[in-house]
């Protein structure tokens, strides 16, 4: 769990650099745009928890066909 809320706080962190050079850019300087354009190319978003349910809970995922044949009998 502490992995994917350091991954999601380096994603804001890179938001928010991203978020200032931009701010400098409407400024006026134009010196920063190759560097925020290689921010924004580098940016990946962090990967979505998965939350694994208690059988007979909620499913995470669609349930197969199988899975939904079983439940019918």
């Amino acid at each position: 769990m502490h992995k994917v809320v350091s991954v999601r706080q380096e994603y804001l962190d890179q938001l928010h650099e991203i978020l200032g050079l931009t701010k400098k850019l409407l400024g006026g300087d134009n010196s920063i745009k190759p560097l925020l354009n290689e921010r924004i190319a580098a940016l990946e978003p962090p990967p979505k928890h998965k939350v694994d349910w208690p059988k007979g809970g909620r499913s995470a995922t669609k349930p197969n066909l199988q899975e939904i044949e079983e439940r019918q009998k």
